[in-house]
């Protein structure tokens, strides 16, 4: 796979917290300015992420506008779609967010995220 298609692969699994480990590098870390504030994430905390984000929406949705590589760094827009128990008919837009990545064999290994609320 090219390192886009290892990152698309990725979001995707995001999506399937089982099919997660398949993409990221034991040693990957994630510095993420969050809606929350600053958080840093390691290979087992984003599979357990994926997890709860689940289980807390009803279905969850993200849609990717820009995919962008140069050699084995990967950059990409993307908007995180969700709908709630209290909502069940209603999508509504979780956060919007740009992520840069560095790939290391192959597999997810460090990523910088921002994140914002509409």
């Amino acid at each position: 796979m090219t390192p886009k298609e290892t990152v698309l692969a990725y979001y995707n699994a995001l999506l399937h917290p089982e099919e997660i480990s398949r993409y990221v590098h034991r040693d990957m870390y994630i510095q993420w300015h969050s809606v929350r504030g600053f958080i840093e994430i390691d290979s087992n905390e984003i599979i357990v992420f994926a997890k709860q984000s689940q289980k807390n929406y009803l279905s969850l949705r993200l849609e990717i506008s820009h995919c962008i590589e140069e050699g084995n760094q990967v950059a990409v827009r993307y908007t995180n779609y969700i709908t709630t128990p209290e909502s069940p008919y209603e999508e509504k837009v979780l956060f919007h967010s740009v992520a840069f990545w560095e790939l290391k064999d192959g597999l997810m290994y460090k990523g910088y995220v921002v994140s914002h609320e509409d």
